[in-house]
């Protein structure tokens, strides 16, 4: 007997019970051969597959997906659940998809003293699914701020993440106001008002001054300067080649040095005119106020009181010739010496005394004429003196000056009486 071992049927082979075989054709179940069998009762048909059916998963963006199929434990793969269509391993997988992201977009956000921006970019896919990074950005500025004009600082962010492209933001810088030391910005120059002495107003742009020395300094032919403080002139102020007008503004403007006029108007065809808006205002000084030594020029004085003449000088002192003088309004020259109030020096000159203007000089003169090498007493010829309205001469002598009723026209009754 030929011995056949028993072999187990698989999912597509059958199997076989174990027999023996005999040369003589003959088939058995036992070793022995006492059982006869009849041929191929020992086939155990194939068992078929036995599958296990696998879902379909969609791929995402980052995890891959598969189609439906269907195993067996022999170790096959099918796509059908019937097992006809034999498929390769894997070969149901699908890739994930990828992220599909949309164009980034940016957001800046102040953060103390920091500019911070942050880029973000979403998938069209999953919303959420998302990226963004924040990144300080770096400042320079552009503009620079100054006390009174608005600067400029342009911030760059940067990113790590290569899909995020680098912004730029543009901010505004507050100026910085004036930092004043004495009363003067130590960036720019300009001065305090509250701490200023004086101001030009010129074209609807005031300007203000420490001194008015450096009002002085500043001012432009047909500026006016306004007294905003009492204020002292250390030396003297020379109205130069210009014309202007200094309003008192109710504050006093006092001529410190004892040796010259606190004003002097020594360039010819200029003119100085003296306000004062408020009332109240006065031009005091140790010597004279006002000294005129060029020719053609003008003095008007509208307003305030002009006092001088404290060391032995004329208050206002004209030695300049062509000169036109005229003391209107309320205004009052005050002569504190012998001196007096007015002294004229040289020829042509006109005075005229109008409104209710008034010269006062308990000790001197009212008006006092010399000649032209400036002895008292002989009339500088061309003098012309007016007097009108309600204007008012209140001295101890008048006038002096050889022949002044030359000189003179006089509208004031009261004068005239006297």
């Amino acid at each position: 007997l030929t011995a056949h071992p028993a072999v187990d049927a698989t999912c597509t082979g059958p199997g076989n019970s174990a027999y023996w075989s005999c040369a003589c054709g003959k088939f058995f179940s036992d070793a022995e051969g006492t059982v006869e069998i009849g041929e191929n009762s020992w086939v155990i048909p194939a068992t078929g597959h036995k599958l296990t059916a696998h879902l379909a998963v969609a791929a995402t963006c980052t995890e891959p997906g598969n189609s439906a199929y269907w195993s067996c434990a022999c170790g096959k793969f099918f796509s059908d659940a019937e097992g006809t269509v034999e498929i390769g391993e894997n070969s149901w997988l699908i890739p994930a998809t990828g992220h599909a992201y949309g164009q980034p977009t940016y957001h800046w956000e102040k953060e103390g003293e920091d500019w911070k921006c942050t880029a973000m970019r979403v998938c069209g896919n999953n919303a959420s699914h998302e990226e963004s990074e924040t990144v300080t950005a770096t400042g320079v500025e552009k503009v620079p701020a100054t006390c009174i004009d608005v600067g400029e600082m342009r911030y760059t962010a940067t990113f790590e993440n290569l899909m995020f492209e680098q912004q730029t933001k543009d901010v505004e810088v507050p100026a910085t106001g004036h930092q004043y030391e004495n009363g003067i910005c130590t960036f720019c120059g300009k001065v305090n008002p509250a701490e200023a002495v004086a101001s030009i107003n010129r074209n609807g742009n005031p300007m203000y001054f420490v001194s008015i020395e450096a009002a002085w300094a500043a001012a432009v032919d047909g500026d006016t300067i306004t007294l905003l403080e009492d204020c002292t002139i250390a030396d003297y102020m020379s109205l130069g080649d210009r014309s202007q007008t200094v309003d008192l503004n109710g504050n006093k403007l006092t001529g410190a040095a004892a040796a010259t006029p606190a004003i002097q108007l020594d360039k010819a065809n200029t003119a100085l005119a003296i306000e004062d808006s408020v009332g109240g205002g006065e031009l005091i000084s140790q010597m004279s106020a006002i000294g005129i030594t060029a020719d053609n020029t003008s003095l008007t004085i509208s307003g305030g009181k002009v006092s001088g003449g404290f060391t032995n000088a004329t208050t206002i002192v004209t030695s300049g010739r062509t000169s036109n003088i005229v003391i209107t309004g309320h205004s009052e020259i005050v002569g504190n010496s012998i001196s007096g109030c007015i002294s004229i020096q040289d020829p042509d000159v006109t005075l005229t005394l109008s409104g209710n203007a008034k010269l006062v000089s308990p000790t001197g003169c009212g008006i006092c004429t010399s000649s032209g090498d400036g002895s008292p007493g002989e009339p500088a010829g061309g003098i012309k003196i007016f007097i009108k309205d309600s204007a008012v001469v209140d001295a101890a002598e008048y006038f002096v000056g050889a022949s002044m009723s030359e000189c003179f026209q006089i509208e004031n009754e009261t004068l005239a009486n006297n």
